[in-house]
């Protein structure tokens, strides 16, 4: 099984005498060429064809094709490749965990700067964290080398849900209540956080496991500068870690990006006058939340259930954080400098017609309408309320009394599940959201008929 840049899914190709107009440019249909799985970027590898591919999204994509009732001994590598179990993808060259035996099994494959470090695993040299962004989010530079580096848990957890920080509670603690850590250490692997599973466990823990989401929350902005109103909805891809306990579910949710697009009411073209750009350091900054859902039936297709109510505040710490008023520019009272950049709540950028840094708090406090597709696939509406205020910005014309609330369709507000990996990572469900008709791709309206494709 390949994916669209690869193969033309379903279309037989054969010759014909007559060649009426202009050649097929192979380009348009999303084939690339290359000689390494680094030509390939993030996901992908360069296949015997030397075209970059992917096979698989997920282990469980690896059985596709064989017999259902032999045990699947193969799983998906970080390139998209089928691999037997318990190996490496020895082809997938990338820098992250590449073993070695000597410093030369790194600079052969990766380049000068690395050396092969203590574990057996190639690292990059550094000075700085700037050296150290390239191998991707959530690297750093400590004791002059390249690791996962963070000073408390949440900030592992972007790397898959059996990471933890190396530092004590009671240093993490205080990391989480300074303006600015001061400590850091490396995200270290540890087991699996699930149970392993038996016979006699209730129909809840055929749940258990991580998944990617999709979030859509959908908002209203009244009182804009310029245009007066604006839809926009926000993208939010997660990491879910769900365990159970009896009959129930509990779901910790790990921010991995997030985008705001603005929309048209029709769907129509829509004209940017600007638009809000939300940095990576605001999303790794959201402090990763738990929701539950009790007496949850059987993992079968119509299943269906509504979990708690997710809150998510970002920019402000209150006594009562579902009913107690956001802060704003003109009372800065309870705001919170949540990415720790210096200024009031959480950053974002506006392109555009105005340009500029906007400081916000935000809330949404929302229930997932959960319907089960199948094993792997899980969907529904989020039903939602949303608030955000300004709290201040490097242009003044950003500075303004806007009030958002939720869009009244509520089919703009739904999310998307599906079953990855024990050991994903954030990477991986980018990967699978950026994969175009994927069950994690954007789609303006939800839609309960939407169909689980390879």
């Amino acid at each position: 099984m390949r994916w669209a840049w690869a193969i033309v899914a379903g279309v037989s190709i054969v010759a014909c005498a007559r060649t009426d107009g202009a050649p097929l440019d192979p380009a348009t249909l999303g084939i690339h060429a290359c000689a390494s799985d680094l030509d390939c970027g993030p996901g992908r590898h360069c296949a015997d064809d030397g075209t970059c591919a992917i096979d698989c999204l997920k282990s469980a994509d690896c059985s596709i094709g064989m017999d259902p009732n032999a045990p699947n001994d193969r799983e998906c590598s970080a390139c998209g490749r089928c691999v037997a179990k318990g190996t490496r993808d020895t082809r997938c060259l990338s820098a992250v965990d590449q073993p070695c035996a000597t410093t030369s099994d790194c600079t052969a494959v990766l380049g000068s700067q690395y050396v092969c470090g203590g574990e057996g695993l190639c690292v990059r040299q550094c000075t700085d964290d700037t050296a150290c962004h390239d191998i991707g989010r959530g690297w750093g530079c400590l004791a002059n080398i390249c690791v996962r580096k963070c000073f408390h848990d949440a900030e592992c957890w972007y790397h898959g849900w059996s990471y933890s920080c190396d530092l004590p509670p009671d240093v993490q603690k205080a990391n989480e209540d300074a303006p600015k850590p001061t400590t850091f250490a490396a995200c270290k692997k540890g087991g699996s956080p699930y149970k392993p599973s038996a016979s006699s466990d209730p129909p809840s823990a055929k749940y258990q496991g991580t998944w990617g989401w999709l979030v859509t929350s959908a908002v209203r902005v009244d009182n804009v500068p310029i245009i007066t109103r604006l839809n926009s909805v926000n993208i939010q891809l997660m990491l879910v870690k769900t365990t159970w306990s009896g009959a129930d579910l509990a779901m910790t949710i790990k921010w991995c990006t997030g985008q705001v697009k603005n929309f048209a009411e029709n769907d129509g073209p829509y004209f940017d006058l600007f638009k809000v750009v939300i940095p990576d350091l605001n999303i790794d900054s959201v402090v990763p939340v738990t929701i539950t859902a009790n007496a949850v039936p059987a993992l079968a297709a119509g299943a269906a259930f509504d979990t708690s109510t997710m809150l998510d505040l970002r920019g402000a710490k209150l006594a009562n954080p579902l009913t107690d008023p956001l802060p704003t520019y003109k009372d800065l009272t309870n705001q919170w400098d949540e990415d720790r950049d210096g200024h009031p709540g959480m950053t974002a950028n506006v392109t555009g017609g105005l340009t500029g840094e906007l400081y916000q708090a935000q809330r949404t406090a929302g229930v997932f309408h959960v319907g089960v597709v199948d094993a792997g696939h899980m969907h529904g509406l989020f039903s939602a309320q949303a608030a955000a205020a300004v709290l201040g910005a490097t242009d003044m014309m950003l500075i303004n009394d806007s009030v958002t609330s939720a869009h009244p369709d509520a089919s703009r507000s739904y999310f998307q599940a599906i079953r990855l990996d024990d050991d994903a990572s954030c990477n991986d469900v980018i990967r699978v959201a950026n994969i175009d008709g994927s069950w994690l791709a954007f789609q303006p309206h939800f839609d309960p008929a939407h169909a689980v494709t390879p």
